[in-house]
């Protein structure tokens, strides 16, 4: 902004010598004096003119100059701050992934430990749907993850500030880890009403037969 206000003060400047210059270059051409003396006189002040001009313009071009390395710099720091907030996203997605390879793992052993308790004859009916619904809160955190790769992207685009850019990738990360977690509660909260399931079933003691009393012969 103060550059800005020096160029625009050197061109009034300049306007402002031209003036001067012209009042200066009237007085100087009386008709008293020789043609000679005038000529001199007039290629005198024409060359200050040129002179001062040319001072301006190379002022006005260093300050635009000196403008343009500035807003190469500042673009080249933006650039930097989105490639960082962009290799932090891509190495949450892998941390991301690896928890979901985890849940999964989870999901596929208390499956396993159904079927089995299924081929004994017991009725796991409601086990499955518990399973189930925990299964649905982490496809809905995986396909959040999808979906935050292109609103990682127009954050990026759009968020003209990089700390604030930062904070809003970082908000999305969050939000998948929290479905995640949900999702491995749902998974343990199954496991435990699950404990015992495929133990098999104490089977009940026989009634004892009561031996019969001898009744003596009279």
């Amino acid at each position: 902004m103060k550059k800005q206000k020096y160029i625009v003060f050197s061109v009034f400047v300049l306007f402002g010598f031209l003036a001067l210059a012209s009042f200066a270059l009237a007085d100087d051409m009386s008709p008293s004096s020789s043609p000679s003396v005038r000529q001199d006189k007039k290629q005198e002040m024409k060359n200050k003119i040129e002179d001062r001009m040319q001072k301006v313009q190379n002022r006005i071009e260093q300050e635009k100059a000196k403008t343009e390395e500035r807003k190469a710099k500042e673009k080249e720091k933006m650039q930097k701050a989105v490639d960082t907030i962009r290799k932090f996203w891509g190495d949450m997605v892998k941390r991301l992934e690896e928890l979901f390879k985890n849940e999964d793992r989870i999901a596929s052993g208390l499956s396993d430990k159904l079927d089995k308790a299924a081929l004994r004859g017991k009725d796991v009916t409601a086990f499955r749907k518990q399973l189930d619904d925990a299964k649905k809160l982490l496809a809905d955190a995986r396909n959040a993850l999808k979906d935050f790769g292109s609103k990682v992207e127009d954050i990026l685009k759009t968020e003209k500030d990089v700390k604030m850019a930062r904070e809003k990738v970082k908000d999305l990360e969050k939000g998948i880890r929290d479905q995640i977690k949900a999702a491995h509660r749902a998974f343990e909260d199954l496991r435990k009403a699950m404990k015992g399931l495929n133990r098999d079933e104490p089977k009940p003691s026989p009634t004892p037969t009561p031996t019969p009393s001898l009744t003596p012969i009279p």
